[in-house]
């Protein structure tokens, strides 16, 4: 992957901090007609609210720190792309997401919270070195990949999500650092790739029906544990090219073939692999 995604919309550059809500609509009362007007005038620590359920066509860069964006309740606005721009503190909670969510140039502790996603081509893009990404309770459905990490971010947590995507559903790469945990992860050619170096652990999701396999580790160092990968095709787990492997308390059934560990060293506990079409362990 993967090449770098940039964005340059709207802007944040004041470093007052007054914590005020800024309410947004395009009709009746609110203070700004417009997301881009919104975070044009917000100042660190601001909330933007959205109030109504409109569509909102904007591509956001958000270059100021402490700031949350977030819908009424009872609303769900949808909006065109959000890029976090080497900021920390930033929280996006409840939106509608057209073309994607990208957190890029050394970002620290952003929190993607009840994301609903409809993307022809990614979902969540986590790049350039950032820090403490907590994305959960999201819905991703994509094109391509569902969420990319890459270029040596760390402490990424993917959580309680429902991931579908036209490629793979989880890509990491390059020195990353994730933990994927309590997810679904489906109807992909791949359900987690993880590749370069990266360090992963993949616990208590269920990884099923991508047409391929259901996890894919290569030259990486992964732990799997308390995962149900099933109705994957081809392979449940496959784990080559120098991977150091954990593979704990994991159900691999009804799969093509189990799991399959070519020149990697590690271990294995307490797994039930069972009616897997082709061979179990190899």
């Amino acid at each position: 992957v993967q090449g770098h995604v940039s964005y340059k919309p709207f802007s944040l550059f004041s470093e007052d901090k007054t914590g005020r809500t800024l309410r947004v609509a395009q009709a009746g009362d609110a203070d700004y007609r417009s997301i881009s007007a919104a975070v044009a005038a917000a100042q660190p620590r601001d909330r933007i609210e959205i109030t109504d359920s409109a569509s909102y066509f904007e591509e956001g860069q958000i270059t100021q720190s402490f700031l949350s964006i977030q819908p009424a309740s009872g609303v769900t606005p949808t909006i065109d792309r959000i890029v976090c721009f080497g900021v920390q503190g930033i929280t996006l909670q409840g939106l509608e997401v057209l073309d994607g969510i990208v957190v890029q140039d050394g970002s620290v502790n952003v929190v993607i919270r009840d994301a609903d996603i409809h993307s022809e081509q990614y979902g969540i893009i986590v790049q350039d070195g950032s820090v403490d990404v907590d994305i959960r309770e999201a819905n991703i459905r994509s094109g391509q990949y569902g969420i990319i990490v890459q270029d040596g971010s760390v402490d990424i947590a993917i959580r309680e999500s429902d991931i579908r995507s036209a490629q793979t559903g989880i890509l990491v790469s390059g020195l990353s650092e994730a933990r994927i945990e309590q997810n679904q992860i489906h109807d992909a050619v791949y359900g987690v790739w993880v590749q370069a170096q990266a360090q992963v652990t993949v616990a208590a999701n269920q990884i099923f029906a991508n047409s391929s396999h259901g996890v894919v580790a290569l030259a990486s160092t992964v732990t799997l544990a308390d995962n149900d990968i099933f109705d994957n095709p081809d392979t449940g787990v496959v784990v080559q090219d120098d991977s150091a492997f954990h593979l704990i308390r994991n159900t691999v059934s009804s799969n093509g073939k189990g799991i399959l560990c070519y020149e990697s060293i590690g271990d294995m506990d307490g797994n039930a692999i069972e009616q897997n079409r082709g061979v179990g362990l190899q």
